[in-house]
Protein backbone atom coordinates (compact mmCIF):
# COMPACT_ATOMS: atom_id res chain seq x y z
CA UNK A 1 0.00 0.00 0.00
CA UNK A 2 1.25 3.48 -0.84
CA UNK A 3 1.84 5.84 2.08
CA UNK A 4 -0.66 8.64 2.67
CA UNK A 5 0.58 11.90 1.19
CA UNK A 6 0.50 14.64 3.84
CA UNK A 7 0.68 18.41 3.49
CA UNK A 8 1.57 20.49 6.56
CA UNK A 9 0.57 24.10 7.17
CA UNK A 10 2.62 25.76 9.91
CA UNK A 11 6.08 24.22 10.12
CA UNK A 12 7.09 25.64 13.51
CA UNK A 13 4.03 24.52 15.44
CA UNK A 14 3.95 21.42 13.25
CA UNK A 15 7.50 20.33 14.13
CA UNK A 16 6.48 17.54 16.56
CA UNK A 17 4.10 16.16 13.95
CA UNK A 18 6.83 16.16 11.30
CA UNK A 19 8.98 14.09 13.65
CA UNK A 20 6.14 11.65 14.32
CA UNK A 21 5.32 11.29 10.62
CA UNK A 22 8.97 10.64 9.79
CA UNK A 23 8.85 7.55 12.01
CA UNK A 24 5.92 6.02 10.14
CA UNK A 25 6.08 3.92 6.98
CA UNK A 26 2.46 4.58 6.04
CA UNK A 27 2.77 8.40 5.95
CA UNK A 28 4.95 10.78 3.97
CA UNK A 29 5.09 14.59 4.04
CA UNK A 30 5.10 15.80 0.44
CA UNK A 31 4.28 19.49 0.90
CA UNK A 32 4.95 22.23 3.45
CA UNK A 33 3.39 25.66 3.77
CA UNK A 34 4.39 28.50 6.08
CA UNK A 35 4.39 32.27 5.68
CA UNK A 36 7.92 32.48 7.16
CA UNK A 37 10.48 31.50 4.51
CA UNK A 38 13.45 30.64 6.76
CA UNK A 39 11.74 27.98 8.90
CA UNK A 40 9.96 26.72 5.79
CA UNK A 41 13.23 26.22 3.91
CA UNK A 42 14.88 24.61 6.95
CA UNK A 43 12.01 22.15 7.38
CA UNK A 44 11.99 21.32 3.66
CA UNK A 45 15.71 20.49 3.84
CA UNK A 46 15.45 18.57 7.11
CA UNK A 47 12.54 16.42 5.94
CA UNK A 48 13.45 16.19 2.24
CA UNK A 49 10.21 17.81 1.08
CA UNK A 50 10.27 19.12 -2.49
CA UNK A 51 7.19 21.35 -2.34
CA UNK A 52 7.61 24.20 0.16
CA UNK A 53 5.31 27.17 -0.43
CA UNK A 54 4.28 30.35 1.36
CA UNK A 55 0.76 30.39 -0.13
CA UNK A 56 -1.86 27.84 0.87
CA UNK A 57 -3.38 28.26 -2.61
CA UNK A 58 -0.32 26.56 -4.12
CA UNK A 59 -0.61 23.76 -1.57
CA UNK A 60 -4.11 22.87 -2.74
CA UNK A 61 -2.80 22.31 -6.26
CA UNK A 62 -0.72 19.33 -5.12
CA UNK A 63 -2.26 15.88 -4.80
CA UNK A 64 -2.62 15.35 -1.05
CA UNK A 65 -4.46 12.66 0.87
CA UNK A 66 -4.52 14.68 4.08
CA UNK A 67 -3.53 18.08 5.44
CA UNK A 68 -2.22 18.72 8.93
CA UNK A 69 -3.08 22.26 9.99
CA UNK A 70 -0.78 23.64 12.69
CA UNK A 71 -1.01 27.35 11.93
CA UNK A 72 -2.70 30.19 13.79
CA UNK A 73 -6.26 29.48 14.89
CA UNK A 74 -7.61 32.54 13.09
CA UNK A 75 -6.73 30.80 9.80
CA UNK A 76 -8.15 27.38 10.65
CA UNK A 77 -11.48 27.87 8.85
CA UNK A 78 -9.80 29.06 5.66
CA UNK A 79 -7.28 26.21 5.71
CA UNK A 80 -9.79 23.51 6.64
CA UNK A 81 -12.16 24.53 3.86
CA UNK A 82 -9.30 24.80 1.37
CA UNK A 83 -8.15 21.28 2.20
CA UNK A 84 -11.67 19.87 1.96
CA UNK A 85 -12.28 21.60 -1.36
CA UNK A 86 -9.01 20.08 -2.61
CA UNK A 87 -10.28 16.62 -1.65
CA UNK A 88 -8.04 16.05 1.39
CA UNK A 89 -8.78 14.80 4.88
CA UNK A 90 -7.90 17.25 7.69
CA UNK A 91 -6.15 17.00 11.04
CA UNK A 92 -6.33 20.41 12.71
CA UNK A 93 -4.25 21.14 15.79
CA UNK A 94 -6.94 22.50 18.10
CA UNK A 95 -8.87 24.35 18.99
CA UNK A 96 -11.06 24.23 15.91
CA UNK A 97 -12.26 27.82 16.31
CA UNK A 98 -12.18 30.63 18.81
CA UNK A 99 -15.87 30.58 19.59
CA UNK A 100 -18.46 27.81 19.77
CA UNK A 101 -20.65 29.45 17.15
CA UNK A 102 -17.71 29.60 14.70
CA UNK A 103 -16.91 25.94 15.36
CA UNK A 104 -20.56 24.97 14.79
CA UNK A 105 -20.62 26.77 11.43
CA UNK A 106 -17.36 25.13 10.40
CA UNK A 107 -18.64 21.67 11.35
CA UNK A 108 -21.82 22.30 9.34
CA UNK A 109 -19.75 23.32 6.31
CA UNK A 110 -17.45 20.30 6.67
CA UNK A 111 -20.48 17.99 6.67
CA UNK A 112 -20.87 19.00 3.02
CA UNK A 113 -17.80 16.84 2.30
CA UNK A 114 -19.00 13.36 3.34
CA UNK A 115 -16.01 11.55 1.80
CA UNK A 116 -13.47 13.41 3.92
CA UNK A 117 -12.79 13.47 7.62
CA UNK A 118 -11.90 16.40 9.86
CA UNK A 119 -10.26 15.69 13.19
CA UNK A 120 -9.34 18.22 15.84
CA UNK A 121 -6.11 17.33 17.60
CA UNK A 122 -5.97 18.57 21.14
CA UNK A 123 -3.02 16.50 22.41
CA UNK A 124 -2.94 18.01 25.90
CA UNK A 125 -6.29 16.45 26.73
CA UNK A 126 -4.49 13.08 26.80
CA UNK A 127 -1.71 14.29 29.12
CA UNK A 128 -1.99 12.52 32.50
CA UNK A 129 -2.10 15.80 34.44
CA UNK A 130 -4.95 17.23 32.38
CA UNK A 131 -6.82 13.90 32.45
CA UNK A 132 -6.55 13.83 36.26
CA UNK A 133 -7.83 17.41 36.51
CA UNK A 134 -10.73 16.56 34.21
CA UNK A 135 -11.65 13.52 36.33
CA UNK A 136 -11.44 15.56 39.52
CA UNK A 137 -13.74 18.23 38.11
CA UNK A 138 -16.20 15.64 36.81
CA UNK A 139 -16.29 13.86 40.18
CA UNK A 140 -17.79 16.89 41.90
CA UNK A 141 -15.34 16.56 44.81
CA UNK A 142 -14.40 20.21 44.47
CA UNK A 143 -17.96 21.46 44.62
CA UNK A 144 -19.01 24.45 42.54
CA UNK A 145 -16.07 26.04 40.72
CA UNK A 146 -16.04 29.85 40.79
CA UNK A 147 -12.69 30.55 39.16
CA UNK A 148 -9.68 28.71 37.79
CA UNK A 149 -6.21 30.01 37.18
CA UNK A 150 -3.94 27.99 34.93
CA UNK A 151 -0.35 28.71 34.13
CA UNK A 152 1.43 26.92 31.33
CA UNK A 153 4.51 27.79 29.36
CA UNK A 154 4.41 27.63 25.56
CA UNK A 155 6.83 28.92 22.95
CA UNK A 156 5.56 32.35 21.90
CA UNK A 157 7.67 32.23 18.74
CA UNK A 158 5.45 29.48 17.33
CA UNK A 159 3.69 32.13 15.23
CA UNK A 160 6.20 34.79 14.27
CA UNK A 161 4.67 38.22 13.87
CA UNK A 162 1.74 37.36 16.13
CA UNK A 163 1.59 37.54 19.88
CA UNK A 164 -0.26 34.29 20.57
CA UNK A 165 -1.18 35.51 24.05
CA UNK A 166 -3.49 38.15 22.55
CA UNK A 167 -7.06 36.97 22.10
CA UNK A 168 -7.23 38.58 18.65
CA UNK A 169 -4.17 36.66 17.43
CA UNK A 170 -5.40 33.43 18.95
CA UNK A 171 -8.90 33.87 17.54
CA UNK A 172 -10.64 34.39 20.86
CA UNK A 173 -9.52 31.40 22.90
CA UNK A 174 -6.66 30.91 25.30
CA UNK A 175 -3.84 29.81 22.99
CA UNK A 176 -2.63 26.22 22.90
CA UNK A 177 -5.18 24.93 25.43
Amino acid sequence: MNPLRIGLLGVRAGQPYLEAIRQRDDLVVVALCDRETDPLAAAARAYAVDLAVTSDQRLWCSKLDAVLIAGPERLHRKHIMGALEAGAHVFCVGPLAGFGSDASRLVAQAEGYPNQRVMVGQPLRFHPLFAAISQLLASGQLGEIYAVRVSQWAAAEAWPGDDPTRAEAAGGTPPLL
